[in-house]
């Protein structure tokens, strides 16, 4: 779906606790694919990946001409939500210097930036691929046996509804209150990731 594919196949999304207190997810360990709750944000070694690419790729799919495109299926809609839920994850934790990864993730979550830079831009596509996560699983049927096979995976999204239908209603996109939303959408949207996964929609393992 999107120029970090191959990366995304060896990471699972469990990969990276964001925040403050989780800014040590930022260091590079390099670890086997799929160790429970072991993080990693080290790329494959034969695959460097520009500093600028990383904003060009979330952008790219948040501004993508088929985001407002349900899959038929709702199942698919689960899975292209995690899809969303973990390009955005794995942009917070590229790979960089520990220092300059925490100074980005503060910086992200609360500092002044203009629509131009690298953090007003990310923002926008953050705040995309967000609506992008509530259409597609707020469209599943409320009779629909998704619903009721995966509990978890609807409680945790209804959190990010409503932070959604506060913060993100703007018709020009603009996000009202940023720090607010994002301090408080930010473990949701690492929750429900994990939820997904957990629960069989994330992304494949690679095959041996």
């Amino acid at each position: 779906m999107f120029a970090l594919r191959p990366l995304a196949n060896r990471l699972s999304l469990r990969a990276l606790p964001l925040r403050p207190a989780i800014l040590t997810a930022t260091r590079r360990a390099a670890l086997p694919i799929r160790q429970p709750r072991q993080y990693t944000t080290a790329p494959p070694p034969d695959a460097p990946i520009p500093p600028e690419k990383w904003i060009e790729v979330l952008e790219k799919t948040a501004s993508a001409p088929w985001l407002g495109a349900l899959p038929p299926d709702h199942a698919d809609r689960l899975r292209r939500a995690y899809t969303f839920l973990f390009q955005i994850v794995i942009y917070l934790g590229r790979p960089q210097e520990q220092e300059q990864g925490e100074q980005y993730l503060v910086a992200f979550e609360s500092a002044p930036a203009p629509p131009e830079s690298e953090i007003g831009r990310a923002r926008k596509a953050v705040a995309a691929l967000t609506r992008a996560i509530v259409q597609d699983i707020s469209s599943i049927p409320l009779g629909s046996p998704l619903r009721t096979q995966h509990t978890g995976v609807f409680d945790i999204f209804g959190a990010l509804q409503v932070l959604h239908d506060v913060h993100l209603t703007d018709p020009d996109g603009e996000v009202a209150d940023w720090r607010t939303f994002w301090g408080r959408a930010q473990p949701i949207i690492l929750d429900l990731g994990m939820q997904l996964d957990e629960a069989g929609f994330g992304l494949k393992d690679d095959p041996k």
